[in-house]
């Protein structure tokens, strides 16, 4: 089944060109026509199937390997909302680690600036920094790494479910926390925390605004529903952006999710999308003490309430999941669900146009 939209806008509605012609708002004649003294667009959307583009914004810090392996084990549910739909899709993951120099620049052995510090390479792993698809990686039966599949993992790939397991549960956050484990009493070293740890400067929204202006390997698809999926134990910087007189730590325009909605808008007129986050909700102060407990070491890792990602996901009015639940499936249920269903979203040219035709094909008939 196929619905057909024709709209028809008054030509005063538009902006016009540098040179005074309409743009028909810049797309191809095939797509808007000019007729009557108006401008004219025509959809076409597919009930069954259609195109969405899903990229994952993991926390790989040291404090996460719990959470993301509650989500690896309960992927299906989230798959198995958009297979029942026959979509074709691709699934691709970034970190919240967008510290890329290739050199310390600081002599500060405190032990927050071991954790904290969004100017230093603390992993030394480019490829998992900087808005950057991480390599989807193939493991044997013990967990070593056998190959790369490529940038991302697609609805055609029979092993997809496992290919998520596998990457979305970072080895360098259970190699950081393995190394915090054996700190207890004292601090851990600067320059070996820089080496066994990522960022634990957490930059989800800057990664992601990163994610829009490079489009790593065109992942991004010009006609494709787009869905942004943040897991992060900790707000945007950790939250500590709420302390006025902690200069070091104020959001930059990339952190704030009202430059994620603009990016949007910017880099991909027209395109329907939303960002949908699992975090620990605002006020939930239960599950922010038990993020808050969960390494025993000298240096304190913290979780914070995720509110710049909330309000991300209020903005394009994705979901908000919980972090701290027992059983992820539902909520990735539900996000694939809203997902699947967003797929026939029309988001049209005209706001309240009244010359709207919808077209059924084939056509509908009673019996």
């Amino acid at each position: 089944i196929v619905a057909s939209y024709w709209v028809a806008c008054a030509l005063q509605k538009f902006e016009k060109s540098s040179d005074g012609s309409t743009a028909c708002q810049g797309l191809g004649g095939d797509t808007c026509i000019s007729s009557g003294g108006k401008d004219i667009f025509d959809y076409t959307v597919s009930a069954n199937g259609g195109l969405v583009d899903i990229v994952f914004v993991d926390d790989n810090s040291g404090s996460m390997s719990s959470e993301q392996n509650h989500m690896a084990q309960k992927f299906s549910s989230f798959l198995s909302q958009l297979d029942a739909r026959q979509v074709d899709y691709r699934i691709g993951i970034i970190t919240t680690d967008i510290s890329s120099s290739a050199t310390a620049t600081t002599s500060d052995d405190s032990p927050n600036s071991a954790l904290h510090n969004g100017n230093e390479d603390s992993n030394k792993q480019g490829l998992l920094q900087d808005g950057k698809l991480v390599p989807i990686e193939t493991k044997n039966s013990s967990g070593a790494v056998t190959g790369v599949v490529g940038s991302y993992i697609t609805s055609s790939m029979s092993n997809r479910e496992q290919l998520f397991k596998w990457n979305i549960s970072r080895r360098e956050t259970e190699q950081c926390e393995n190394f915090l484990s054996n700190y207890t009493t004292s601090p851990a070293p600067v320059t070996e925390a820089r080496k066994n740890c990522p960022s634990g400067d957490e930059r989800g929204i800057f990664a992601a605004n990163l994610f829009l202006e490079k489009n790593p390997s065109s992942f991004i698809r010009p006609n494709a529903y787009l869905a942004i999926v943040v897991l992060s134990d900790e707000d945007e910087r950790s939250g500590m952006y709420l302390d006025s007189s902690n200069k070091t730590y104020q959001l930059e325009d990339k952190d704030k999710p009202e430059t994620l909605v603009s990016q949007l808008k910017q880099l991909y007129a027209g395109k329907s999308a939303a960002v949908h986050s699992i975090i620990v909700k605002p006020g939930d102060s239960s599950c922010l003490n038990s993020q808050s407990g969960q390494l025993s070491t000298y240096t304190p890792v913290r979780g914070s309430y995720g509110q710049a990602y909330a309000k991300a996901s209020q903005l394009t009015g994705g979901k908000i999941g919980d972090i701290c639940a027992n059983d992820y499936g539902s909520q990735l249920s539900t996000i694939g669900a809203d997902i699947a269903e967003r797929l026939s979203d029309v988001t049209l040219s005209c706001e309240d146009p009244a010359d709207l035709q919808v077209e059924i094909d084939p056509p509908q008939v009673s019996v």
